[in-house]
């Protein structure tokens, strides 16, 4: 296996919901079953499965070429490429330490393609406190947010111009920016200067407790979702059968909110840290909760079992396939470990299911490999 250093991994975890957990637990279980989905013509469709990479190597000449045969070979048709830019104060925005420079991502964007898998461009901004700490970019609070807007749409112009470069199916401009989602205006003009640049798609990936409040999704391609929703309360072991219904209610009110801001749904980030407590807190890598690989298995095997009735969702990306992995490892990646299976049968039975779904062929229909 081709193991990055351990000091690659330190990467704040995806992050801490705005609202009680308990409260948006059942906050699902209010919606109608019958609700208008987005597109009514994917009614019979499946969504597409992508896998989220980060280069988080302390090493910029990481090689990556391992973890995306790894992610060829499970049957993903599409990679979302993590590239971290830090921010130190909400004013200056650099490549973090280790991100590769362009000419290297545009080479893995290359192997990606060659095998057969379309790319996603993810810059990741990671916020620095005084003493150079990462946090949380959805409690960025910019003293200056005239200045902050201007380096932040250059930068994402900047992206664009690289998004092109490596032919990127889609851009997300911006991830769990929470504090900041109230300047709908910033966030369209943004987005129009992207489109001068990079004619694939915009996506703006909301936090997961904070899809409604956005008024700008009217300047998006598409509605993203960091879907770390709680499946369960703490320290309740539900069964296989409750947690596929959890996936399928959280998908629903997503498919509800798509539908009510007239975009297509894709869920950019989505997963389970294996640790004791990640079925409750999906959103945070607690380094102090012990190892358990049970939680991640059972959160990605009951993903995979609602998946088929999500017709109203047109993609998921599992987070993260960064990472050295094995039987000790407590993070989202799913490397040397059991749960890697669970993705294979899954990916298999996605395919199987939309291949029988899919219209006639030559007058015969598509029958489903046994």
């Amino acid at each position: 296996m081709n193991v990055p250093a351990p000091d690659a991994f330190h990467l704040p975890g995806p992050r801490p919901a705005l609202r009680n957990p308990r409260a948006s637990l059942v906050l699902g279980v209010l919606l109608l079953v019958s609700i208008p989905v987005f597109a009514a013509a994917r009614k019979s469709a499946v969504p597409e499965a992508g896998a989220a990479l980060g280069l988080f190597a302390s090493d910029p000449a990481y090689d990556y070429s391992e973890m995306i045969r790894e992610i060829e070979s499970h049957g993903f048709d599409e990679v979302t490429l993590v590239v971290r830019y830090c921010m130190n104060e909400g004013r200056h925005i650099r490549a973090c330490p280790g991100t590769p420079d362009e000419k290297a991502i545009r080479k893995w964007a290359r192997e990606i393609r060659r095998r057969g898998m379309a790319v996603t461009l993810f810059p990741l901004l990671v916020l620095e406190d005084g003493t150079g700490r990462p946090s949380w970019r959805g409690g960025l609070k910019p003293e200056r947010p005239e200045e902050f807007w201007t380096r932040y749409t250059h930068h994402l112009s900047r992206m664009a111009g690289l998004a092109r470069g490596v032919r990127a199916r889609a851009l997300i401009i911006g991830s769990e920016m929470v504090s900041l989602e109230g300047a709908a205006g910033q966030w369209r003009s943004a987005a129009r200067l992207v489109r001068r640049r990079f004619a694939g798609e915009l996506i703006y990936s909301a936090n997961w407790d904070h899809v409604e409040p956005i008024e700008f999704w009217d300047a998006m391609d598409v509605l993203g979702v960091s879907a770390y929703f709680p499946l369960a309360e703490q320290g309740d072991a539900p069964s296989l059968e409750r947690l596929t219904g959890r996936w399928r209610t959280i998908f629903r009110r997503l498919e509800h909110q798509a539908a009510a801001a007239g975009k297509p749904l894709e869920i950019t980030e989505t997963g389970c840290p294996a640790r004791a407590n990640g079925l409750w807190k999906p959103w945070a890598e607690d380094h102090a909760a012990a190892v358990d690989l049970s939680v991640q298995h059972a959160c990605l095997e009951s993903l995979f079992a609602a998946l088929p009735d999500a017709a109203g969702v047109r993609r998921v990306t599992l987070w993260n396939w960064f990472g050295a992995g094995g039987v000790g490892d407590g993070g989202y990646t799913p490397r040397g470990k059991a749960v890697m299976e669970v993705i294979r049968r899954g990916l298999l039975n996605l395919k199987r299911i939309r291949e029988a779904r899919a219209p006639l062929k030559a007058g015969k229909p598509v029958q489903p490999a046994p």
